[in-house]
């Protein structure tokens, strides 16, 4: 009880066994091609698309939240932006992949850049595509969002940050419309969904404020 999710994603990596690691997000739902392109992987990290299931409003605006700059599709190769990989579909190597390390990261985002700055490679892969299907309840996403944006803040350990988080519902809004609008399928759906995507970019917000104060949990 209490663990978080790179807690409990290192601790099965522990239990996993074989030359490759699979994680997969509880929210998602595998494709066809998926397991094949887990086994054909040979870089250190390798992640695909997280497109959209059968969702409802709500579930359209956490998707578009969270996950518009993974939608599909996306072409295999080679990528030197670990922020492409997500963190509920990945496949690891299994000499490459660190279960301590992985557990005493507060977020995925932070074990990732640890990777690169280790000299790990990283690519994407179109068959390792999951689908979005299990979104939380609004009350749960607004405290998931709160605290996820409260630990990126303290990974950063850079304070002034809570002075330009005010403009950041409108950064959100920004980047998630700049996705969207690349790929014509979710054109209309960002449009619809943009209020509340604002309304949760000023929770992201406030989290970013609240690390701030906080502090970084792991000073060198």
């Amino acid at each position: 009880a209490g663990a978080g999710v790179c807690e409990l994603r290192a601790e099965g990596v522990r239990r996993a066994r074989g030359r490759r690691v699979a994680v997969q997000g509880e929210r998602y739902g595998g494709t066809g091609e998926w397991l094949r392109a887990a086994a054909e992987s040979e870089w250190d990290a390798a992640s695909g698309a997280v497109g959209p299931g059968a969702l409802s409003y709500w579930g359209w605006v956490v998707y578009l939240s969270e996950y518009a700059r993974l939608a599909p599709p996306v072409q295999d190769g080679a990528v030197e932006d670990f922020r492409l990989l997500a963190g509920g579909n990945a496949v690891y190597r299994a000499e490459a992949i660190d279960a301590e390390g992985l557990g005493a990261c507060l977020t995925e985002l932070e074990f990732h850049a640890g990777l690169k700055a280790r000299g790990a490679t990283a690519g994407r892969l179109a068959g390792l595509e999951v689908l979005y299907a299990v979104p939380p309840s609004v009350m749960e996403y607004v405290r998931e969002r709160l605290r996820f944006s409260e630990a990126i803040a303290r990974e950063r350990g850079e304070r002034w940050r809570a002075l330009v988080a005010p403009a950041l519902p409108w950064v959100v809004l920004a980047r998630t419309g700049q996705e969207a609008l690349r790929r014509p399928g979710l054109r209309g759906r960002w449009l619809a969904c943009a209020p509340l995507i604002l309304a949760l970019g000023c929770v992201q917000a406030a989290g970013e404020i609240w690390g701030c104060g906080r502090g970084v949990r792991y000073p060198e």
